[in-house]
């Protein structure tokens, strides 16, 4: 397919027209034809011309005829448009604020009508090829396709639109900087748009300020979603634990559990005899941050009641972002979640975690230094918690129990002492479950 240069569908005289409007009304008309999408000019010399008067605008410089001979010079482009006459030549044509718009209009209709002759010529080159699948050719010619509509119907987002949609998608306290950093606000121009735009949300109550630091933020989410109560399920889920623990609390669909252990406290093990007891009644997806294949098998060999065959879970490695891989309907246990600093954070992964779950429950192991009270984190962790279990060599105790087996016995605080064989067999004390006796 031969298409001959006056068969082209362009128009010079109002790429000229337009180019000029946009060094005499630059504050209201190159955002338009920048926004209009790539390719709308087809003489190369205005295609040159319009990318030194989109460098300009980016970077916040003035756009007239002077700067934008001095910024062709300086890209070493002047002569290759025609020297500094041309650009005075453009001045002399005329576009008004009245038919601006149609004349961007009818540019994107030429510059859509020759990305189609362009794939026109390319799809009849790869037709006449026998080496291509025309399956392989149907598929380009769609992706192009796909490609011309965003063209024809492309508009793009004002700066001010990107900062809004970039606030909205936050999950957690901001600063200024990170919105500047990914949106690639580097200007003065830009910045100052930002700023404008960070006090409209402000003023609104979309975001507020948060900590002492100045451009701290957080994004306002006023939604809550409804509880449908009148349909729950009642019904715990009947769930069994090492040393009995399901006699003294109920567990609910959508809890969150979490096990707080010394090191070397028994907490594998625990969580181990936690997937026996359960794996032929509930789907069990076992996250392990330490083991892998090798000591998976080594530590399931130490029970020496159930063959290897025999037990019946799915066992993961990670060590990372656990809301990602949580199974909303399922038993999740987390062996164990790790953080190396700023513990007081631990609250927001158990929120995460919590917030995926539907009806399935998860159990989150984490450490706990010898001789205190709580895991790490302290009380942030326990919030979300409905049941709070720590463990030390031999003790496991019930911080915080949300719901009571038995209305009369209240097992917050209680504790149970124990041995562990083999790191895998707990046998309990014969007192029982018991609460402490006081100092």
């Amino acid at each position: 397919m031969e298409i001959k240069n006056t068969e082209i569908p362009c128009q010079p005289d109002i790429e000229r027209a337009i180019l000029a409007e946009m060094m005499i009304e630059p504050e209201t008309v190159v955002r338009q034809v920048i926004e209009a999408g790539e390719g709308l000019f087809y003489k190369p010399q205005n295609e040159v011309i319009f990318k030194a008067i989109e460098n300009l605008h980016e970077h916040g410089e003035d756009i007239n005829q002077e700067t934008l001979t001095e910024k062709l010079r300086e890209n070493k482009q002047l002569d290759k448009i025609g020297g500094a006459i041309t650009i005075a030549h453009i001045m002399n044509e005329t576009c008004t604020t009245a038919n601006f718009l149609s004349h961007i209009a009818l540019l994107k209709k030429y510059a859509t009508r020759r990305k189609l002759l362009n794939l026109a010529i390319v799809t009849e080159t790869t037709c006449l090829n026998d080496n291509n699948n025309p399956a392989d050719i149907v598929d380009n010619i769609e992706n192009q396709l796909s490609v011309i509509k965003k063209f024809m119907f492309k508009k793009r987002q004002s700066l001010s639109a990107k900062i809004k949609k970039w606030v909205s998608m936050t999950t957690r306290d901001f600063h200024v900087s990170e919105c500047d950093r990914e949106l690639l606000i580097v200007t003065e121009r830009k910045k100052a748009t930002r700023r404008k735009v960070f006090q409209i949300l402000h003023e609104s109550g979309i975001i507020e300020r948060t900590g002492s630091r100045h451009g701290h933020y957080r994004l306002v989410n006023s939604e809550s979603e409804d509880i449908n109560w009148l349909d729950a399920m009642i019904d715990p889920i009947e769930i069994k634990f090492p040393l009995g623990i399901e006699k003294l609390v109920k567990i609910c669909h959508g809890n969150l559990i979490i096990l707080a252990g010394e090191p070397n406290s028994g907490k594998t093990g625990f969580l181990l005899n936690l997937v026996k007891l359960n794996m032929y009644k509930y789907d069990i997806h076992y996250f392990s941050s330490e083991m892998g294949s090798e000591e998976f098998k080594i530590r399931l060999s130490e029970f020496d009641d159930i063959a290897l065959k025999d037990w019946k879970f799915h066992a993961k490695e990670r060590s990372y972002d656990f809301s990602d891989v949580i199974v909303p309907n399922a038993l999740n246990i987390i062996d164990f979640l790790e953080r190396h600093d700023e513990f007081w954070k631990i609250g927001g992964d158990f929120k995460r975690i919590f917030d995926k779950l539907d009806q399935g429950i998860a159990v989150i192991a984490i450490q706990k230094n010898p001789g205190a009270n709580h895991g790490l984190g302290g009380t942030r962790g326990i919030e979300k918690a409905r049941l709070y279990l720590t463990m030390e060599p031999g003790k496991c105790t019930i911080k915080k129990a949300k719901n009571y087996r038995e209305k009369e016995i209240n097992p917050n605080g209680m504790e149970i002492d124990f041995k562990l064989v083999h790191g895998c067999k707990f046998m309990p004390d014969e007192t029982g479950w018991h609460q402490p006796e006081n100092p």
